[in-house]
Order: C-alpha cells, then sequence, then structure tokens
C-alpha cells in the first residue's frame, strides 16, 4: 500500500473555488459596511455646520453670504466656501431670492459616488426650514447610501439637477 501525504490537484482547486464564490460573497457587504461608516463623518460633520449656521441666522437674522471663516465651529486646512476631508468635500453658499435667503451645504464624496446636499431657508418672516437631499450620481454605492438616509428623512435623488427626487 501507497502512503498518501498531501492534496491533489483537484481537491487544492476545489478549496480556492470556495474560498473565491465567499469572497465575492463578501467584498461587496464590506465595502458598503466601509462606506456607511464614511458617510457617518460626512452627517457629524453637515450637523455641525448645520447647526453653527442656524446659530448665526438667528444672531444676525439672515445669512446673505456664509462661507466656512465665519463659523463658530473649527474646521481645519478650510477657504471661504470649501472645506476637504480625506472623504468628503463640502461646498456652501448662499443667495437671496424675492425676500427669501437659502444657504446650501453639500458634501460630495470624492470618489464621484453620491453627494448629499442641504438647503436651509428661511423665509421673509424668519421662518426656517432645512431640506435634505442625497443624489445617487449613478453609482451602486451611492444608491446605496441614499437608501439608508431615505429612512431618516432625506430626499432620494437620481440626477443632481433634482428632477427626479422623492421624499421619505
Amino acid at each position: 500500500m501507497r502512503n498518501k501525504k498531501g492534496f491533489t490537484l483537484l481537491e487544492l482547486l476545489v478549496v480556492v473555488l470556495i474560498i473565491g464564490i465567499l469572497a465575492s460573497i463578501a467584498l461587496p457587504q464590506y465595502t458598503k459596511a466601509v462606506e456607511k461608516a464614511k458617510v457617518s463623518e460626512a452627517l457629524t460633520t453637515l450637523k455641525s455646520i448645520e447647526d453653527s449656521l442656524y446659530r448665526l441666522m438667528y444672531e444676525n437674522d439672515n445669512l446673505e453670504n456664509p462661507s466656512f471663516d465665519i463659523l463658530d465651529i473649527e474646521l481645519p486646512n478650510q477657504s471661504e466656501n470649501d472645506y476637504a476631508t480625506e472623504n468628503f468635500e463640502y461646498i456652501l453658499f448662499g443667495d437671496e431670492i424675492s425676500q427669501r435667503t437659502f444657504t446650501e451645504l453639500s458634501a460630495l464624496r470624492t470618489n464621484h459616488s453620491y453627494e448629499l446636499v442641504m438647503i436651509l431657508n428661511v423665509d421673509g418672516n424668519g421662518k426656517t426650514q432645512t431640506l435634505r437631499y442625497c443624489y445617487t450620481l449613478g453609482t451602486d454605492v451611492g444608491d446605496y447610501i441614499c437608501n439608508i438616509l431615505r429612512a431618516q428623512g432625506w430626499a432620494y435623488c437620481d440626477d443632481p439637477l433634482g428632477a427626479s427626487c422623492s421624499p421619505e
């Protein structure tokens, strides 16, 4: 009788095939979990900036030309209307249209898979309202993140022009 030691080529191929199948199932879920963790950075930053903008609006009655420079929070390496982190680029601008002041704050994912937009409206009577939109920019990861945020009250949009937005 021969003493068999080691594995046959067929056995090794079966093991490699099983590992490949498991990896193909796990990798997309891992990518989504990592992206979900990264979006929490953006939501925290957006909320801090939103709170600071509201404090400034209440102190100054309105906020026609907002910038990161005038916020009462510390944001490292920001310019007047642009602030970037490793994962997101935050853009802030405002305008006044027919006695209604609006401030738009957006967080664009650096890989351009989705964009988070918050619009702070102040009408002529001082009443404020915050609108929240998530644009997918045509990616699966963006679609996944926007669907998660839809459950939190964000509007879901398939295009950055807002023509296909659906409320929560």
